[in-house]
């Protein structure tokens, strides 16, 4: 079955131009006008990606958001005309998984789009080759690769996909120092271009949800290079 996008933005012609781009690429397509809309069709129908407007009327796209992420951690991508960056670290801490401004270049998203899917594909087989949960331990941290989850102590953290890809690849070397540019890979599997302020919104946003179970050092900032595991 063709992978269903949710555009959710109040300008059709935008909806539109999208629409178009991503029926070139084999996928399908529903629309949605506000944010209210957005959560019916998501609460209706099998949704594999969210393209949603920061500013949607109705029912704004971060409310959207907190609401998807209460129940789902299907990918979702902002779209915003804002160029506030304050806008874009709070998509992020409310579990954007990435995040791009108007105009756009419709080859751009699509990018981002295929990249983002192509990595949920890949996740996805690799725990299905698993018999048996595979365990990542460093500290208190546990990974369980097979499972997609994340514990501190036995608490499981609820990460977006793109967290997860920083927290399992940084905890196979826990004693490491990772420069963004790692991390970068680690979250995105190199196939998109994101600057380093965005990984800094990631890590901050992780270290929020650790430090809700009593875990407030999951990360150590080295300045001038990038982050390590614990202090």
């Amino acid at each position: 079955m063709s992978k269903q996008i949710l555009i959710a933005d109040h300008d059709s012609h935008i909806r539109g131009i999208i629409s178009k781009q991503i029926s070139r690429i084999g996928l399908k397509s529903l629309e949605a006008r506000t944010g209210r809309d957005a959560l019916k069709i998501f609460g209706e129908r099998s949704i594999d990606l969210i393209l949603l407007e920061t500013h949607i009327p109705d029912y704004d796209g971060l409310d959207v958001c907190r609401e998807v992420r209460k129940i789902s951690d299907v990918p979702i991508v902002f779209i915003s005309d804002h160029a506030d960056d304050i806008d874009r670290i709070i998509g992020y801490e409310l579990g954007a998984d990435d995040y791009i401004k108007k105009p756009f270049n419709p080859r751009e998203l699509i990018a981002r789009i295929k990249a983002i899917l192509k990595r949920l594909h890949w996740q996805k087989n690799e725990r299905q080759k698993e018999q048996r949960p595979i365990l990542l331990n460093a500290k208190e941290l546990s990974v369980n690769i097979a499972t997609h989850q994340v514990f501190w102590q036995k608490n499981e953290i609820s990460l977006t996909a793109t967290e997860f890809s920083i927290i399992k690849g940084m905890i196979r070397h826990p004693e490491m120092v990772y420069t963004r540019s790692q991390i970068i890979s680690m979250a995105y599997n190199g196939h998109i271009y994101v600057s380093s302020r965005t990984i800094d919104s990631h890590i901050r946003h992780i270290r929020k949800k650790f430090a809700c179970f009593g875990c407030p050092g999951i990360f150590v900032t080295i300045h001038g290079v990038g982050y390590k595991l614990f202090k």
